[in-house]
C-alpha cells in the first residue's frame, strides 16, 4: 500500500513465485491470476471510495472544527463537508489487473494547489498584506467577531483533518478485507488456471518433495519432466 498526495494504491504484491511458477502452467495461471484479481479489485475500489466518502462525511464527529474565520468566510461550521466537492471528487479506479486506487482530486480554482491534500495534512500560511486587508473585511463584515490580524501575526497555521489516514491507515479493516479477497483470488487462480506440471511419462516421473537446490521442469507434449538447479 502506498499512501501519498491524497490517494492510496493498493497493490497485490507476490512473494516467492519465480520459483512456483516453474511448476505450474505460468501462462495459464498467469491469466487467471489477472481475471481473478482484477474482479476483486473492481469491487475493491468502490468500497474504498465508500469508506472514503463516510471518513469525509463523518468529519463533523471527529475533525477539528471550523475556525471563527472559516465559518465567517464559508458559511458553514462543518469541517470538510461546506459544498460537498470533497465528497463528491472521492473516486477511485484500477490500473491494470493488480492495482486500484482511491482518493480525491479536489484542487482551488486555479488549479495549482491540491486542495484535499492541505485539508489532510494542514498547512502554515505566511501572512502578507492582502491577506491582513481580507482580515480587516472579515472584521467588518462579521461585527469584529472575527479580528483583525495583528502586526505580530506572521503565520496562519490550518489544522489537519486527516479523513485519509482516518479511513485506510488508522483503521486497518479496509486492508484486512483486500488481503482475504486478494488470497481468495489467488486460490481461484491455482483451481482454475494453475494446473501443475505433471511429472511421469515413459522412463520418466515426478517427485512430491524437490531435492535441495532443485526445482521441477515440465517435460513437452509427450509429458515427461526432471529436477533441475533452482
Amino acid at each position: 500500500m502506498a499512501f501519498d498526495s491524497g490517494v492510496i494504491a493498493c497493490d497485490l504484491e507476490l512473494e516467492g513465485f519465480d520459483t512456483l511458477k516453474r511448476v505450474l502452467d505460468p501462462d495459464r495461471f498467469m491469466a487467471s491470476l489477472r481475471q481473478n484479481v482484477k474482479m476483486v479489485n473492481q469491487k475493491l475500489a468502490l468500497i474504498g471510495q465508500d469508506i472514503l466518502r463516510k471518513s469525509i462525511g463523518s468529519a463533523n464527529e471527529w475533525a477539528v472544527a471550523n475556525s471563527p474565520v472559516t465559518v465567517a468566510n464559508k458559511g458553514s461550521s462543518k469541517p470538510l463537508t461546506d459544498h460537498g466537492d470533497l465528497w463528491g471528487n472521492a473516486t477511485s479506479t484500477v490500473v491494470g489487473s493488480f492495482q486500484f486506487v482511491v482518493g480525491t482530486n479536489r484542487v482551488d480554482r486555479t488549479g495549482n494547489y491540491n486542495v484535499a491534500w492541505i485539508l489532510h495534512q494542514g498547512a502554515h500560511i505566511t501572512v502578507n498584506d492582502a491577506m491582513r486587508k481580507f482580515f480587516r473585511y472579515l472584521a467588518a463584515k462579521t461585527n469584529g467577531q472575527v479580528k483583525p490580524l495583528g502586526q505580530g501575526t506572521r503565520v496562519i497555521i490550518i489544522p489537519a483533518r486527516p479523513f485519509m489516514r482516518r479511513a485506510f491507515v488508522d483503521d486497518k479493516s479496509f486492508l484486512q478485507q483486500c488481503a482475504i479477497q486478494w488470497r481468495e483470488a489467488v486460490d481461484r487462480s491455482f483451481r482454475s488456471g494453475g494446473t501443475p506440471a505433471k511429472g511421469g511419462g515413459k522412463g520418466g516421473g515426478s517427485k512430491s518433495k524437490a531435492p535441495p537446490g532443485m526445482v521441477f521442469k515440465a517435460g513437452g507434449a509427450g509429458g515427461g519432466g526432471k529436477w533441475v538447479p533452482a
